[in-house]
């Protein structure tokens, strides 16, 4: 039995129930997820899904049983059909971990983290940042990050290197290591 494999976009308004309704078209339509990421922003809802299907699942087969779950939920939809090595899964990630972010919020912030990461070969595959009120009446930063480690660094390694940078911008720092990979 072959099998097809497919990467999806859905955009629209936030609101209850999308990432049920997607899914049940899928489940309906003998898809399995292979990967899933979802976010929300200012009142908008997007949705990415890399998924596979039976071979008699097309682009347009798919289009068509997702078509009633945007009408009804005013949602938009991007479908592509993965080939070649495209449609190999995934590399396993190796070492992981969870880096949370606290402090005042100021511009160039999240562009000092993510400079920093790269210099130290740390892929960012996670990203999550939220604005919120400071007791002072200075807006505070909240970002949470999962980063894929450089060969040879731990959690402990990191955490180390992004003390100073914490410090000279005035925020705290945390990181921890998670299992995973090697």
């Amino acid at each position: 039995m072959s099998i097809n494999h497919f990467l999806l976009l859905v955009k629209g308004k936030d609101r209850p129930g999308i990432l049920a309704a997607v899914t049940q078209v899928l489940y309906i339509a003998g898809c399995n997820l292979e990967d899933c990421s979802v976010a929300h922003s200012g009142g908008e809802f997007a949705l990415l899904v890399r998924f596979s299907g039976p071979d008699a699942l097309s682009v347009e087969t798919a289009e068509k049983s997702l078509e009633r779950v945007g009408d009804e939920l005013e949602l938009k939809f991007e479908l592509k059909h993965l080939e070649g090595k495209d449609a190999k899964p995934p590399k396993p990630r190796g070492r992981m971990a969870l880096i949370s972010v606290h402090g005042p919020d100021r511009p160039g912030l999240l562009f000092r983290l993510s400079s920093a990461l790269a210099k130290l070969k740390v892929n960012l595959t996670e990203l999550n940042t939220y604005r919120m009120a400071e007791s002072r009446h200075e807006p505070g930063a909240v970002l949470f990050l999962e980063v894929e480690l450089a060969a040879k660094m731990d959690g402990e390694q990191l955490k180390k290197k992004l003390a100073g940078l914490g410090k000279e911008l005035g925020v705290s720092v945390s990181v921890k290591g998670v299992r995973g990979g090697h």
